[in-house]
């Protein structure tokens, strides 16, 4: 009987098969009465069963404790994959995995007979551990492996830090610009300072596109952008180099004087 113990469980099992020929693994060689896998369920059999009789599986899956053959590792921004070292039983049971989140707000396996897990929908930029054990199909367990950790949190900022590489007025009230993209996992945005006249910063935004506007004709204005990711700890680039610009003069719309045109009296035609 599949129980863990050799006792009279194991004997009757063999009883009731006396002498059964023909086992086989296709027929689990005699419903396990043929202990010795030889096709035959006969005296071999009993000896085997009385050498081992009363023994009682009491040991867990080896390695133990459980080792890491890959420990926890970043796949994705939002995803940590890990791999047990294959775990045997010397008793010839299948064996079973369960990784544990022991640290921050991850999730566990659950017992299951893959040896590899990977814990998905996490926050970004979060640190997590994790322990992996093994148990047999009778309970017999490992102990804990070590913990190890994944993840953590970010400090690097986008990249390449953006610049402004085209600006332009063709209207004497606005200024338009556009700065170079950068680039992060966790998504970026941008902020465009006015750093001279009296012009307006655009606030954090996602479009590295922007257009200053209310802003006076012939007027010099200078502005600089840097960026940020959307990271909980917002990591910033430096500042760009500062550019300058002046806005046209308005539109002429005033016709010469006088208007209307008058005739020149004085003159004799």
């Amino acid at each position: 009987a599949y129980d863990g113990v050799i006792n009279f469980h194991d004997f009757a099992l063999l009883a009731e098969r006396w002498l059964n020929e023909g086992c086989s693994e296709t027929n689990i060689w005699c419903q396990g009465a043929d202990i010795t896998s030889d096709t035959y369920v006969d005296m071999r059999d009993i000896a085997f069963l009385a050498d081992c009789w009363l023994v009682e599986d009491t040991s867990a899956p080896v390695p133990d404790p459980s080792r890491w053959q890959a420990e926890p590792n970043l796949i994705s921004v939002t995803s940590i994959s890990m791999i047990a070292e294959t775990a045997t039983d010397a008793w010839g049971w299948d064996v079973e995995y369960y990784f544990e989140c022991v640290f921050g707000d991850g999730h566990d396996s659950g017992w299951q007979e893959n040896r590899a897990y990977t814990d998905t929908d996490l926050a970004y930029g979060v640190e997590y551990g994790y322990r992996v054990k093994a148990r047999d199909k009778i309970g017999n367990e490992t102990e804990w492996s070590p913990i190890r950790y994944a993840g953590g949190a970010d400090t690097t900022p986008p990249a390449p830090a953006p610049y402004i590489e085209s600006i332009g007025s063709v209207l004497p009230n606005s200024i338009s610009m556009i700065a170079t993209t950068a680039y992060d996992d966790s998504d970026v945005e941008y902020y465009i300072e006015n750093t001279s006249g009296d012009g307006h910063d655009s606030g954090w935004q996602d479009d590295p596109n922007y257009t200053d506007v209310g802003l006076d004709p012939n007027t010099s204005y200078s502005y600089r952008v840097k960026a940020r990711d959307k990271s909980p700890a917002q990591n910033e680039t430096d500042w760009s180099e500062t550019v300058t610009i002046f806005t046209p003069l308005p539109l002429d719309l005033i016709a010469p004087d006088p208007n209307p045109m008058e005739w020149d009296l004085t003159v004799d035609p």
